[in-house]
């Protein structure tokens, strides 16, 4: 149920990404386009109906790729913008003194009892879903305690709320019935690498500036 409200929520996105976003583009909705979604479409289906195990769990990954390996010598693929990057590494707490706003303070902190709430109906998703039991007072504060330094660490890192890595992912554990944490782990190496462009434009013969060394040239 809740793969398929998400999935519903992101079918404008897909479309926009399909024919375009800018309907006076000369391309929009071009019949290249066209053919090219629905040929990774198909893949994707291939892959899911005749696959096996493994393999038929990564039919949109390979979707991709092939779509991708289809597209770029038909011109469709664009890396003008990576040969041209500027870097822009994430970073730890902003340089300015901290504030903390009297009418925020209490916004957020009912937010977090929401959060908390969701937490625990998470918890109790996850504990029936790996045959564990959370009969101790020790889990539930573990379980919380691990929500709330996480969402520390996401303060510290400029973001607003990082554990939705877990709570999104109840679904997706029902269906692929793969329960070991380490997805988690190596889901977020991957976006770390993923967020540093510069290897990328480098590879690509372009250059890539810091964005502080591009603002102070500006």
């Amino acid at each position: 149920m809740v793969i398929t409200v998400v999935g519903l929520a992101l079918i404008g996105v897909g479309v926009n990404l399909v024919v375009g976003n800018d309907p006076k583009a000369a391309d929009h909705a071009a019949p290249s386009r066209l053919a090219l979604a629905a040929f990774v479409v198909i893949v994707i289906l291939l892959v899911a109906r005749f696959g096996r195990g493994f393999l038929a769990q990564t039919g949109v990954l390979l979707g991709l790729l092939a779509g991708t390996a289809v597209a770029v010598p038909l011109g469709l693929v664009d890396f003008s913008a990576a040969r041209t990057a500027v870097c822009r590494g994430q970073r730890a707490v902003p340089l300015r003194r901290p504030q903390f706003p009297a009418v925020a303070v209490p916004s957020m902190c009912v937010v977090m009892l929401v959060l908390f709430a969701e937490s625990t109906a998470d918890l109790i998703a996850v504990a029936e879903l790996t045959g564990k039991r959370l009969t101790t007072a020790e889990t539930w504060r573990g379980g919380l305690a691990a929500d709330g330094l996480s969402g520390v660490l996401g303060g510290v890192m400029n973001a607003f709320w990082t554990r939705q890595v877990f709570a999104r992912n109840v679904g997706l554990v029902t269906m692929t019935r793969v329960r070991s944490r380490h997805v988690a782990t190596v889901a977020g190496a991957l976006l770390v690498v993923l967020a540093r462009p510069e290897s990328w434009a480098r590879a690509r013969g372009g250059r890539c500036r810091s964005r502080w060394s591009a603002r102070r040239v500006s």
